[in-house]
């Protein structure tokens, strides 16, 4: 079914601190196209519901929460059709921590689980219906800080029957912006496998 419009004051509020966004972030935004075009800052709410649609989430989102709460500002999806890969940009709120300035570890990895199913939504979905995590295999590599931005890269990497792998990255963009290479901070990276729902448990 199709969503109802975003109110502009919300587009407003995502779009805030745009400005003080590092390069990378809009060369990124210029190169790729948005995941949802109708709703390209509050990707929750783009797209339609329903089988055979590319969205995941439904109007009662935990992320439309956490984003009116502040733990994360200026999202931006993005795809990469040829690489097989979603993107995600954002800046990470202030009240995130678990340690003074470091983003939780429960913050990081539920960005990961999002993004691995973002990565689904885009390449799987539509043709085989919807899946769920099964499997998600945690790698912290660095302290990610609070009100930085970040960029979090799924990778579909391959389906066998009902199991989507996926890989997913939360890195300083600068890098991967500049050459897709991985030499900037890689804060934390995961192995995600989805099942696609049997067809009785849709």
């Amino acid at each position: 079914r199709a969503r109802p419009a975003m109110a502009s004051s919300a587009r407003a509020t995502s779009a805030s601190t745009a400005s003080t966004a590092p390069e990378w972030v809009g060369e990124l935004r210029d190169r790729l196209k948005p995941r949802f075009a109708d709703a390209p800052n509050l990707y929750w709410r783009g797209g339609d519901l329903g089988v055979g649609s590319r969205q995941v989430h439904g109007e009662d989102s935990v992320f439309g929460l956490l984003h009116a709460a502040g733990a994360f500002h200026d999202p931006c999806l993005l795809v990469d059709e040829s690489q097989q890969q979603v993107l995600l940009t954002m800046r990470t709120g202030r009240d995130t921590a678990g340690h003074p300035g470091i983003t939780h570890g429960g913050f990081t990895s539920l960005l990961l689980d999002e993004m691995a199913g973002q990565a689904y939504c885009e390449f799987v979905q539509r043709t085989r219906g919807p899946g769920v995590t099964a499997n998600l295999n945690i790698d912290y590599c660095a302290p990610m800080p609070t009100e930085s931005h970040v960029l979090v890269v799924a990778s579909l990497r391959g389906v066998d029957g009902r199991k989507v792998r996926c890989d997913v990255r939360v890195m300083d963009g600068a890098a991967y912006a500049a050459d897709g290479g991985e030499d900037g901070t890689i804060f934390a990276k995961a192995n995600a496998l989805f099942v696609v729902l049997a067809k009785d448990q849709e």
